[in-house]
């Protein structure tokens, strides 16, 4: 079983090949919910979390799933082939892309990540009108070597090919598009000489950075982590005990939750 979390909604690919999801579903929070989700054939027992699984017909277009893709009100696809499915109606301009290693969607910027690495955005702002936007990263307008880029609506934070940790913030063109390339200028965010970034992770009010020595620098508004203090980029940093390293992190709206080296779990909860 693979897990992949938004902070609302989560989903679990099974090891025979099914989807299922749980949190702000049958709500229609999740965009196109009723075409997606089998709601009759959601689970309510006090043993197992109450899932909703994904409809057959949506799964028989992928063939056999290698990751889900979830953001606020999105689930999507990308097969063992490399081939990107979305089953909302606002995405299926992306349907059928190929050689596809990873894609995000926002409400301003949708992007999609090839195995050679070029990032390909779309600007959603209405219109339909669905022309590639190449993001100029410091300079280089075909940014050849990174290990992960999570792109929302007011930022990108990225790892670069050595573990080193950037990040931008600022305002998105005023007009109704985007210019054909963007630029924009990143600040790197300061790590200990010997440290690394290894992932990314991100909900809407938080982000952390996952390090090569089991710890993380995590920042956020209105988010807490062990001493109840609001976070400013670049952070505060998050370690635990008795040498227990962090091995992935799911951050949320309610709960930010750290899996650590010794299988243990460690959750901290946003004061209301």
């Amino acid at each position: 079983v693979e897990y992949f979390d938004t902070g609302h909604h989560a989903c679990a690919l099974m090891e025979n090949n099914k989807v299922r999801c749980w949190g702000k579903i049958s709500d229609a929070t999740v965009m196109d919910a009723a075409s997606i989700f089998d709601i009759a054939q959601a689970t309510t027992t006090e043993k197992a979390i109450a899932s909703i699984p994904v409809k057959d017909n949506v799964l028989k277009n992928m063939g056999h799933i290698k990751k889900v893709l979830v953001s606020h009100g999105i689930v999507c696809f990308i097969s063992n082939k490399n081939t990107l499915y979305c089953p909302h109606e606002h995405l299926l301009f992306l349907n059928g892309k190929t050689n596809v290693k990873h894609a995000i969607f926002g409400e301003v910027l949708s992007c999609v990540q090839y195995l050679e690495d070029e990032l390909e955005c779309y600007d959603m702002r209405g219109g339909g009108n669905h022309k590639p936007i190449y993001m100029n990263i410091n300079g280089d307008s075909w940014p050849s070597r990174f290990y992960f880029r999570y792109i929302y609506n007011t930022g990108i934070t990225f790892i670069d090919d050595n573990g080193g940790a950037l990040y931008w913030e600022g305002p998105m063109p005023s007009g109704d598009e985007f210019p054909a390339i963007y630029g924009i200028e990143t600040t790197p965010i300061t790590l200990a000489k010997t440290t690394k970034a290894t992932a990314v992770h991100m909900s809407e009010r938080s982000a952390c950075l996952q390090l090569s020595d089991g710890t993380a620098t995590c920042w956020g508004s209105e988010i807490q982590f062990k001493n109840n203090s609001v976070l400013n980029m670049p952070g505060k940093l998050i370690n635990f005990s008795g040498d227990r390293k962090i091995t992935d992190i799911a951050l949320g709206v309610i709960q930010n939750c750290f899996l650590l080296s010794d299988n243990s779990v460690e959750c901290f909860s946003v004061a209301p």
